[in-house]
């Protein structure tokens, strides 16, 4: 039996609101405000990722390259 995450139900993700101003319809947030938060995760997970130790660091520590 598959078994569902209750924090799926908790949180969404992105919220898009479609906004009809006039005769135009408008995304928010926009475009830019998505990128930049995209750009934020990545970020993140590069600077995550390279806060782990390497494990050839912590297993060939003594070995002297030929």
């Amino acid at each position: 039996m598959l078994q569902r995450s209750t924090l799926a139900y908790k949180h969404p993700g992105f919220v898009l609101r479609l906004i009809l101003d006039g005769s135009e319809i408008r995304y928010e947030p926009d475009f830019s405000e998505f990128e930049g938060v995209f750009v934020d995760i990545y970020n993140m997970i590069i600077k995550s990722v390279g806060n782990v130790p390497r494990v050839e660091t912590n297993l060939y520590s003594d070995w002297v390259n030929c």
